[in-house]
């Protein structure tokens, strides 16, 4: 692809490896809503080692550190999710966390974004809000800040988050005006994120011990976003959804456990 461009001189020859190694990056990521299965991964892995090959060829430092930025963060996401996953996610995202404001400025946000969940993972709260901080500033007034809405949305909830992993019960008020006020936010936006943040609201429920609430979210959640997306079919084909569906499925479990509710609506739930 791109065989019959020639360009002249360096700096257009690292234009068009640039656009190779973003060409076949975009590639790789169009397969996130195929199913995963080994052929599929087979593909995606020819394709990402191709925009690394191209990434190698960049002369210039900023760009190839863009491309190999945006490289580590996409390949990280196949191991996002299941703490069994962690070592090998870490060793792909060390690399988006060195020297990258330095490096690749424009990707400053998207770096405090890494840390901030590097800090949730290992569940320190510290550093987390530390690294929100710094985020929230950056954010107000620096260079190369940008989709305000989105990245202010992403640091409300990891603070919300790391909260909830230390103390739920004392932060329980604070915490649920944060997720009513984002929930506001993505209703104006409607980017198809309320399930998420439903989930999001019913964690919190469950560990503040708020059961009826929690039954309530979970019912919402169920008919708004699962229930939908199981009936199109949509959520046996995404890596996402294959690990929302396990986890949403477990916390169904732990529902049927401790909850007094009757159990022909628990079984319509289920469905």
């Amino acid at each position: 692809m791109c065989n019959n461009a020639h360009p002249v001189g360096f700096e257009n020859q690292d234009e068009l490896n640039v656009l190779r190694a973003i060409m076949y990056n975009r590639w790789y990521i169009s397969y996130n809503t195929e199913s995963y299965k080994q052929e599929i991964v087979s593909v995606r892995e020819t394709l990402m080692q191709k925009s690394r090959d191209y990434g190698e060829k960049i002369s210039d430092p900023q760009k190839r550190g863009l491309i190999d930025y945006m490289n580590n963060s996409d390949e990280g996401y196949n191991y996002y999710g299941y703490y069994k996953d962690k070592d090998k996610l870490f060793s792909i995202w060390n690399h988006c966390t060195i020297y990258i404001p330095t490096l690749v400025p424009e990707k400053t946000l998207n770096y405090y974004r890494k840390t901030v969940q590097y800090g949730l993972i290992e569940q320190d709260y510290e550093k987390v809000t530390s690294e929100i901080d710094k985020a929230m500033k950056y954010l107000a007034d620096g260079k190369y800040s940008h989709e305000p809405i989105i990245f202010k949305t992403f640091f409300s909830m990891a603070e919300v988050m790391a909260k909830l992993q230390h103390e739920p019960e004392t932060n329980y008020f604070y915490n649920a005006r944060v997720i009513d006020d984002i929930l506001k936010m993505q209703q104006l936006l409607d980017n198809h994120k309320l399930g998420d943040i439903l989930l999001f609201k019913r964690g919190k429920c469950i560990l503040c011990q708020k059961r009826k609430m929690m039954f309530i979210i979970l019912l919402k959640k169920h008919i708004n976003t699962i229930l939908p997306v199981r009936l199109q079919d949509i959520g046996s084909k995404r890596t996402y959804w294959k690990k929302i569906s396990n986890i949403h499925s477990r916390s169904l479990e732990y529902i049927k456990q401790v909850m007094t509710c009757h159990f022909s609506l628990l079984n319509v739930v289920s469905l």
